[in-house]
């Protein structure tokens, strides 16, 4: 009988610890560089991080301060301005999104069929990055060695 009594409370404490110890979260899903980019996925205001403009060899000519936030919603990207304790937009852009990371964008004025600027995009972690050439007519391929010209957007979500 005792030896029965000492499993039944060997058991209920068991079972009273086990509810205890619940497993860890798992943590925050980065965006993996396999997936699909999409005007969708990149939804919502994005805070700049950088925006940097490359010279030759894949050097940096010079850092660009004039954008803080972009805003990217229904199809469209927004250069941002902060104004009066709210995120404005100034310029808008309708974007295209095609593949697999490096994906690449075009950017085309809202209504207009010409594109404007092109690029690749990627994910970098939990920041986007987005290479860039205005009225450009060739895109890159790789993020490695940028061409002359082209910008480089790093932005994290705010939102």
């Amino acid at each position: 009988m005792p030896s029965r009594m000492v499993v039944a409370i060997l058991a209920s404490v068991a079972l009273a610890c086990s509810t205890g110890f619940a497993p860890a979260p798992l943590p925050r899903r980065s965006m993996e560089k396999d997936e699909n980019l999409s005007a969708g996925r990149l939804a919502g205001d994005w805070k700049v991080l950088g925006l940097w403009r490359y010279g030759p060899n894949g050097s940096i000519s010079y850092r660009i301060e004039a954008w803080k936030f972009i805003r990217i919603e229904n199809g469209r990207w927004s250069f941002c301005q902060f104004d009066n304790n709210s995120v404005k937009p100034s310029t808008t852009y309708e974007i295209d999104i095609n593949g697999r990371q490096p994906a690449q964008i075009d950017f085309r004025r809202p209504g207009e069929q010409k594109v404007w600027m092109i690029g690749i995009a990627r994910f970098k972690g939990d920041n986007l990055e987005v290479l860039y050439m205005p009225h450009g007519t060739a895109r890159p391929t790789s993020f490695d060695n940028p061409p002359e010209n082209f910008y480089l957007f790093t932005l994290t979500k705010s939102r």
